[in-house]
């Protein structure tokens, strides 16, 4: 006989199932949260999730394969009793969490979740980042998860309201109801990342350009958010941005554009690496100057001495204001010898990565 459940995880699942978002197909606000919490705390993986009695369900996926797991294996179940952020460095140094599957069979080691609030204070679910990797997430990266979830249970909440005071009668009006819901939500989401510059901005107190000459920057980046995100942050500095999906994309600008000062790529793109792109791009023109940018350390990707000679590198979670400042510096560098030949695109980087570098 199954044991009654307590009060308050009653009416915790209550408000759940009221949400009417359990086992509902993907949507693109969700997944759009997703991705840019990935961007903002440069980890591989992001999820929104959804708990029930028995289970963790994941509405949006980023850089995970599965679509659920048994709740009392998760980490995120210790993140819905709390109301603020749970952050673990290393869960493999965490006796909550050692022996368990995500260390011991998913190899995952950072965690940081912020819990999707009701206005009665009902945990949900969850927006969460991970690693398989132990570190630390600077605080102003932890303040932007949880505006993140606390957007995501505003929009939960709207579904909510709209639920209830819908009758069946009423249906399409609702549905035109959550549509709108779903836009304003989108807007909220760009004026977040146009809001997380401008206080970047305001903080990093950027001097202006000295340079009068507008300088062209070609953005390889396959994110439609993540672009966004850096190329409002580097107009505002005055360059000119060109945008590319992927390689071969920024190939054809390049061929196409008379003036390409500088590339700034990820490191792993669609169709080709960084590494690929510079070595392709520095024939067209042999003048152009690359700024790469990657999750992985330097050390993962080349030597100190390969990246500080050879191209300008910025890792990993990294603000509007840190980007801004690395590209003044590698336009303001001379044009060196192109040798990147001999560095090569990190042994397995390619595997078990499905967004970023």
């Amino acid at each position: 006989m199954q044991s009654q459940l307590p009060e308050a995880e009653v009416a915790r699942l209550k408000a759940l199932f009221d949400c009417r978002v359990l086992d509902t197909p993907p949507e693109e606000l969700f997944d759009q949260t997703a991705r840019l919490a990935t961007y903002l705390c440069g980890t591989p993986i992001g999820l929104i999730g959804f708990i029930d009695a028995t289970r963790l369900w994941f509405k949006s996926r980023v850089g995970w394969d599965y679509p659920e797991i048994p709740r009392e294996d998760s980490i995120c179940e210790q993140t819905i009793r709390r109301s603020d952020l749970l952050v673990i460095a290393d869960a493999a140094a965490d006796n909550r969490f050692s022996s368990g599957p995500m260390v011991t069979y998913a190899g995952i080691r950072f965690y940081t979740g912020a819990p999707l609030l009701t206005k009665e204070g009902h945990a949900l679910g969850t927006l969460c980042v991970m690693d398989r990797l132990p570190r630390e997430l600077p605080t102003r990266h932890q303040d932007a998860l949880l505006t993140l979830a606390q957007l995501v249970s505003a929009q939960l909440e709207t579904r909510h309201s709209t639920t209830l005071t819908a009758a069946a009668s009423e249906h399409k009006r609702t549905e035109e109801a959550l549509r709108d819901s779903q836009e304003r939500f989108n807007g909220i989401i760009s004026s977040t990342m146009d809001a997380v510059i401008s206080v970047d901005d305001n903080r990093a107190s950027l001097p202006e350009p000295a340079v009068q000459t507008v300088e062209t920057i070609l953005l390889v980046e396959d994110e439609p958010a993540v672009r966004t995100l850096m190329r409002m942050g580097l107009e505002r500095q005055g360059y000119r941005i060109l945008e590319a999906k992927d390689g071969a994309e920024a190939l054809s600008i390049c061929q196409q554009t008379p003036i390409v000062d500088l590339i700034v790529t990820d490191l792993l793109t669609a169709q080709m690496t960084g590494l690929e792109l510079r070595d392709k791009a520095a024939i067209l023109r042999p003048s152009m100057k690359f700024l790469l940018i990657s999750g992985y350390a330097k050390e993962v990707v080349g030597s100190p001495e390969q990246i500080a000679k050879f191209a300008g590198f910025l890792e990993k979670p990294f603000l509007p204001s840190e980007l801004t400042r690395t590209v003044g510096e590698v336009l303001s560098r001379p044009v060196l010898k192109h040798q990147w030949s001999r560095i090569e695109c990190p042994c397995g980087a390619r595997q078990g990565l499905t967004q970023g570098g």
